[in-house]
């Protein structure tokens, strides 16, 4: 077993439903780009303050960072949609190889954009990377303390990583440790695109980028090394095929369609949470405006606004 899946292990079971909910009395007033990282946090640094690799740490509260985690989310969710839109510009220009680069690490910042929604990232703090849980599985409860009606106590959870910097392989572990132990309606994500994530190991997901930042010798498509070529249907499904269906390790637009599926993911999460919050319904209206304009026309075949 890997350190990161021993790890990934403290994650807990946690509900859509439930956290939602708890977003809702959390989010502030105004949603505007981070003054701030997580990991700039001085209070939370000190809540981590002489951890051991061996022990995790529960404690009542750390002020803002419940905020702060969800106003990196939508950033990040921001940052994945601009990069997306750059790999489908490529791709329109005829560079259709280092358009798999840029759609990989539009599905990166997707992903964790997907864990900060759900109350999770992994900031380096005092040195080392730490797991951070604002929403974790609630204490047990006493039978009397359940008998009376008490709510269970909600605590944030902090795990020390013992490594200063976590890799790409690890936080997709991480990934996908959040999507097998969270309950979600099937009508936000469905179950065949979790499953399909799910399936694949923790490397898959950045092998075609690793291969052309990594491998020396390597281009995906030789011809527009030295010219712009353009491909009929690059990056699309075929007609009647699901994107999901489409993921594939060996479809030539894998990293193309990790991105749509990683951006719409966690669009659906702050749709969702958009039916409560009028600050979030403005940035969801910023979102489909910058979605359905001419340079995410790919991405449209994919998930029609």
């Amino acid at each position: 077993m890997s350190w990161w899946d021993s790890k990934a292990g403290k994650i807990g079971k946690r509900d859509w439903d439930d956290i939602r909910e708890k977003w809702i009395r959390w989010l502030p007033t105004q949603i505007n780009p981070p003054s701030h990282a997580i990991a700039e946090l001085a209070n939370l640094e000190l809540a981590v303050s002489g951890m051991s690799v061996h022990n995790n740490r529960k404690v009542d509260e750390v002020d803002g960072l419940r905020e702060a985690m969800f106003l990196e989310g939508v950033f990040l969710l921001r940052k994945a949609a601009n990069a997306l839109a750059g790999a489908q510009v490529h791709i329109g220009a005829g560079l259709c190889s280092w358009s798999l680069s840029g759609a990989y690490h539009a599905a990166f910042f997707a992903m964790k954009s997907v864990q900060h929604f759900l109350g999770f990232a992994v900031p380096d703090l005092n040195g080392s990377g730490h797991l951070v849980d604002v929403w974790p599985t609630p204490e047990d409860q006493s039978s009397n303390a359940r008998r009376r009606g008490e709510q269970p106590e909600q605590k944030m959870l902090f795990v020390k990583l013992g490594q200063r910097r976590v890799e790409h392989q690890p936080m997709w572990a991480f990934f996908q440790r959040l999507l097998r132990i969270t309950a979600i309606d099937a009508e936000i994500w469905p179950t065949a695109m979790v499953q399909r994530l799910t399936d694949f190991d923790c490397d898959d997901f950045a092998r075609q980028r690793n291969r052309i930042h990594y491998r020396d010798t390597f281009w995906p498509f030789p011809d527009d090394l030295s010219d712009c070529v353009l491909r009929d249907g690059f990056g699309e499904c075929a007609k009647g095929v699901s994107v999901f269906d489409a993921l594939d390790l060996d479809n030539d637009s894998f990293s193309i369609l990790l991105g749509f599926s990683l951006l719409w993911m966690s669009a659906q999460l702050l749709r969702d949470l958009a039916k409560y919050s009028k600050p979030v319904e403005t940035v969801v209206d910023s979102l489909v405006c910058w979605l359905t304009a001419p340079h995410n026309s790919i991405y449209l075949t994919a998930f029609p606004a």
